[in-house]
């Protein structure tokens, strides 16, 4: 019987540089579990996007690869969310459907691995990656008038969400994952801008913030209230509108706890965002340009390993 073999992307950017030194504990727990691998080293996500949508499993023919000749089984993102983003975002432009996913969490905010199983211990999630057993998942889809197609697993924010983001990465590392998104987020509060979005050409007006998730785990504690299973072909649009800062301030801990805040609607049709400001748009916490955009589940379900149940 073969061994494992993986292909693992690290991000020595991740948890603001600490990522790496997990690194041999990552190498040392995948030796004791019989798996082979070799390393992609993160230089930018898009040089990881194209190296990984060249990547072939080891039933694929022949073609243009990248790393080894005879193949893999699966590209494990060792990194927070903008890595497994960015590893998503490679295998979903890759045409070989036998590749999966596999996760080693090393980042701050663990929003994808809370909301699909997956162990935050090293030793643990190598365990899983060993028992190679698969669910497959939703991955969004996000199109601009002028570009290719690009992908996120988690949320996607546009406008203030963009902001938060920012901060909150420069943050996290000094003080923490929770302190950091606090931080991060009442300063955009103290702020307060108002954004008038078109949602497949409906006008709202007076917008604090616009969220199109695919969880209901958002960063670091805060949620919201949506049924949502990783694979049920849905995702949840919610809009909060018309708060002053005192009423950001009230609304928080109901955020942190989960309760329904603002208005929110589970789609399962495409949905298109345009503002006729210049809006900044974030998902899966980093910023990726500005509006408009085009969001949908994408066609094809990506296989990502789990722990068996």
């Amino acid at each position: 019987m073969k061994k494992m073999k993986i292909l693992l992307v690290l991000n020595p950017l991740s948890r603001g540089g600490k990522a790496k030194k997990r690194w041999e504990e990552i190498f040392t727990e995948l030796r004791n579990a019989g798996i082979e691998w070799e390393t992609l080293l993160w230089t930018s996500a898009e040089e990881v996007i194209r190296k990984v949508s060249l990547v072939r499993s080891r039933t694929a023919g022949a073609g243009e690869t990248y790393g080894s000749e005879s193949g893999f089984d699966a590209v494990v993102a060792s990194g927070g969310d903008g890595t497994i983003n960015t590893v998503v975002h490679g295998l979903m432009k890759n045409p070989d459907p036998a590749l999966r996913l596999g996760i080693v969490y090393t980042g701050t905010s663990p929003d994808f691995c809370q909301f699909h199983g997956i162990p935050l211990q090293i030793s643990e999630a190598v365990r899983v990656l060993a028992q190679n057993c698969v669910q497959p998942i939703d991955v969004m889809e996000l199109e601009r008038p002028d570009g290719p197609k690009e992908y996120f697993c988690c949320s996607c924010n546009p406008g203030m969400g963009a902001e938060v983001a920012e901060t909150a990465n420069r943050l996290r590392p000094w003080v923490g994952d929770l302190a950091g998104t606090l931080l991060a987020l009442i300063r955009s509060l103290w702020r307060n801008r108002r954004f008038t979005f078109f949602l497949n050409g409906e006008k709202w007006a007076d917008c604090n913030h616009l969220l199109v998730t695919k969880m209901p785990f958002i960063a670091s504690g805060i949620r919201i209230d949506a049924d949502l299973t990783p694979a049920d072909g849905r995702f949840a649009l919610c809009v909060l509108r018309g708060l002053s800062f005192l009423g950001w301030l009230q609304l928080i801990p109901r955020i942190y706890r989960g309760e329904r805040v603002g208005e929110i609607r589970i789609l399962t049709e495409p949905l298109t965002i345009e503002s006729l400001q210049e809006t900044p748009v974030e998902y899966d916490g980093d910023a990726h340009g500005f509006l408009p955009v085009k969001i949908a589940l994408a066609p094809r379900k990506l296989d990502l390993i789990v722990r068996r149940s």
